[in-house]
């Protein structure tokens, strides 16, 4: 019993830790999608 529950978790970590970015969008959603560092540094 103790396999099956290792395996989903460490399925759960890497599923959490590799998270896809958002795909940037022109218009009204773009402000959403826009990372903090492009703010500052003001090329957004």
């Amino acid at each position: 019993m103790k396999i099956p529950l290792i395996i989903a978790s460490a399925l759960l970590i890497s599923a959490c830790s590799h998270t896809p970015n958002p795909v940037q969008k022109k218009g009204r959603w773009f402000e959403l999608n826009t990372a903090i560092e492009q703010i500052k540094a003001g090329d957004y």
